[in-house]
């Protein structure tokens, strides 16, 4: 009998019928111990340009384990800098004492800050970067928490690269309510004045004793780092009673993006304890106007907030009763804006925590499809973002944060979801998107294994045109590690895949006018061919600070030009530029009014 010998050409067909990839890497790689953060404990995280270098830096806040529910603790800085040796040529090393005025300090007492988050923004319009740390802070007379006095803060920067410092601005009006617990935070610039103003998102003010939850707060800044409290001038104030439209509601994540098309920065905010969720729609001339009900953001249409009847023979869920209208919806953590299908508008994706035993009405994880103005109603999409319950009873869906990523550079947006804290395989997620803008999930084939995530963060942290992911989270499998860890999943660029990335500057600072320095607002339309893509600059997305990074990152698939790109500056001539014939592979910056973009 004769042997069948298969010729390498007959192999490499074969493996192509089968989908087989043997010989290729996976398109992610875990590098975080040989980088520097491989030690480090982390429960939030952030990516931003601390120091003004041009290069996203890490700030990892470690989890105080004496703090209170939700708790924050010292805040590490760790600038992205230079080394050939690394994987990406790039690692990063602490800035010691770089942010000690902002979170290591103490108080009277002896224990520590309890700021649960911090967010970036230039609120002086200098080019540094300032900070705004969140104080989650039970109401004085809770029996466990005693009111300590501490509050949140605004931080200004100075210093040159590789020295960033920050001092706290006395006086700043950004806390001078009382203790809150702030769960959300974002910097826009609501009437475009070209100052950075400050929109606050609080929770309860005791979790576990009652369902009364603090007002929001929106602050207006004078571009010297001074603001003042504008939430009733600005129809966004709510009232601390239950079950009604003008209610004050747990907020626990906070992002901003103007979801009309009108120019004016809207508000979307996150609920938990399944009330509804809110988006301030912007009306211009300093109003805003509730459209949560309108749009459908507020929660799915299951209002009916019935129980299963499974349930009414179980010990401890016996006695649950079919929950009130403003109770019947999301437990909703972030929701995060992007133009996911190229359309010119902006869809949101909502992370929800949600339980088999908390039946039908408890909102899935889902995308809201923008329909378009004038109504922006959403269509709401759960798969495949539910994952299969092995259990038709006790099964749980965790999602905390989501970041929208191109992250093969074929034009597509990508999806990244974070979970954790369920014994449902809750991990770290990616979703490709494909050209019909379904998703498909990708985790394993694109080489990510991380459990039980807890925040997330995401930029080129190289400058090879692939983003690559920051995470933190509590993977029980990594035992070289304990706690909660940093993780950093570098991205292998796909040569075949061309891609772009646009750092904004606004004119406004020393006495110039024009949109604020950061370009928070400010929108980039990029036209290749017949495809448009829309990218928006966003201080904030979600839950505990979850951010992008400033630079606009946006794959090009196989085009070698770029036809057209317009920027839509956040000022109050609402002024635009527009720039053609750019080279791909470039990271470009753009600095309103000026003719060319420099390059990086």
């Amino acid at each position: 009998m004769k042997k069948t010998v298969l010729l390498p050409s007959v192999l490499i067909l074969l493996a192509l019928v089968l989908g087989l990839h043997a010989d290729e890497a996976p398109m992610f790689r875990e590098v975080a111990d040989e980088v520097g953060l491989g030690n480090v404990p982390a429960y939030r995280i952030g990516l931003s340009d601390m120091d003004g270098d041009g290069w996203v830096d890490a700030i990892i806040q470690v989890r105080d384990e004496n703090g209170p529910v939700n708790p924050g603790g010292t805040a590490r800085l760790f600038l992205n800098v230079p080394d050939k040796k690394a994987p990406g040529g790039r690692v990063f090393k602490e800035a010691k004492g770089a942010l000690s005025k902002i979170t290591d300090g103490r108080r009277k007492s002896g224990s520590r800050n309890t700021g649960v988050f911090l967010i970036a923004g230039d609120v002086n319009n200098d080019g540094k970067t300032d900070i705004f740390r969140a104080c989650y802070q039970e109401q004085q007379g809770h029996d466990k928490f005693p009111d300590t006095g501490e509050r949140s803060a605004l931080s200004l920067g100075s210093g040159g690269e590789g020295s960033p410092k920050f001092r706290v601005q006395k006086k700043s009006g950004v806390a001078e309510d009382g203790p809150v617990t702030t769960c959300g935070a974002a910097f826009l610039d609501y009437n475009r004045d070209g100052n950075l103003d400050l929109f606050v998102g609080n929770w309860y003010v005791q979790f576990g004793t009652n369902l009364i939850a603090h007002v929001d707060r929106l602050y207006k800044g004078d571009g010297k780092g001074k603001f003042k409290d504008v939430t009733e001038a600005t129809g966004l104030l709510t009232k601390q009673h239950l079950a009604k439209q003008d209610s004050s509601r747990p907020t626990y994540g906070v992002a901003h993006t103007d979801i009309d098309n009108d120019g004016w920065p809207d508000l979307l905010l996150s609920t938990y304890g399944r009330q509804w969720n809110r988006l301030w729609h912007n009306e211009g001339g300093g109003k805003f106007s509730d459209w949560s009900q309108k749009t459908g953001f507020d929660g799915d249409e299951d209002r009916s907030g019935k129980y299963p009847d499974w349930t009414k023979q179980h010990n401890q869920l016996k006695n649950k009763r079919t929950e009130h209208p403003y109770r019947a919806n999301g437990n909703s953590f972030s929701a995060v804006p992007a133009d996911f299908d190229n359309d010119g508008d902006m869809d949101v994706f909502c992370c929800e925590i949600t339980h088999g035993w908390a039946g039908s009405s408890s909102d899935l994880t889902a995308l809201l499809v923008n329909q378009g103005p004038p109504s922006c109603k959403f269509k709401r999409v759960t798969k495949p973002f539910m994952r299969p319950k092995k259990d038709p009873k006790w099964w749980n869906q965790g999602d905390y944060t989501a970041a929208w990523a191109d992250f093969d550079n074929d034009g597509l947006l990508d999806l990244l979801l974070g979970s954790g804290n369920y014994p449902d395989n809750q991990r770290m997620r990616v979703y490709r998107q494909k050209s019909n803008h379904e998703f498909e999930d990708v985790t394993d084939e694109w080489g990510i294994d991380f459990p039980e995530l807890w925040h997330l963060a995401v930029a080129d942290i190289n400058g090879d045109g692939a983003l690559d992911i920051l995470a933190s989270g509590q993977p029980k499998k990594w035992i070289n590690r304990k706690g909660y860890v940093t993780s950093l999943w570098l991205n292998t660029p796909d040569k075949k895949h061309h891609w772009v990335q646009f750092t904004l500057e606004g004119a406004a600072g020393k006495g110039k006018k024009g949109a604020n320095r950061f370009a928070i607002g400010a929108r980039v339309k990029v036209k290749t061919g017949r495809t448009t893509q829309t990218r928006e600059v966003l201080s904030a997305t979600g839950h505990f600070g979850l951010a992008p990074p400033r630079t606009l990152h946006v794959g090009l698939g196989k085009a070698r030009k770029i036809d057209q790109v317009e920027v839509f500056w956040p000022d109050r001539e609402g002024t635009k530029q527009m720039f053609k014939n750019l080279k791909v592979d470039r990271h470009y910056i753009i600095r309103q009014g000026k003719d060319k973009p420099d390059e990086k």
